[in-house]
């Protein structure tokens, strides 16, 4: 097993805390601008970030238009549903307690699969639901 190193530890920290930095920005935000206007824009500038990164993939656009329907779902009730939602609590909740709730979703999604889907999660899913768990309780 490799060393932590400072890389690492640096990588390993920065998802949560651009989670939690955008539960809080959000929360301040609130009187500023709606929650749909707030995803709108989080995602222009993701779009602006990352698009010089995918010039490759639109050289060749049949690979990515070939499964449009299921890009255009996945990100419309995915990513833009969720937090549009997220935004939308934040005007009745505290960021920590939104934050706290999405922290808590690896075991929700894994007890839907099992409840819904009939998939049985592995133990190492359950171990990483309990992780997230104890971090929520923490």
């Amino acid at each position: 097993m490799r060393a932590l190193s400072p890389r690492l530890a640096l990588l390993l920290t920065l998802p949560p805390l651009l989670w939690a930095a955008n539960a809080v920005l959000g929360r301040a935000l609130i009187d500023v601008a709606p929650p749909v206007l707030l995803n709108a824009l989080r995602w222009l500038l993701a779009l602006a970030l990352l698009l010089p990164f995918t010039q490759r993939r639109w050289r060749q656009p049949k690979a990515l238009l070939a499964h449009w329907r299921w890009w255009l779902a996945t990100g419309l009730l995915g990513m833009s549903a969720y937090n549009t939602l997220q935004d939308q609590a934040l005007h009745t909740s505290t960021a920590l307690n939104v934050t706290l709730i999405a922290a808590s979703l690896p075991l929700a999604m894994l007890l839907v699969g099992l409840l819904v889907w009939r998939q049985v999660p592995r133990p190492v899913q359950w171990l990483g639901a309990a992780l997230s768990l104890a971090g929520v309780l923490v």
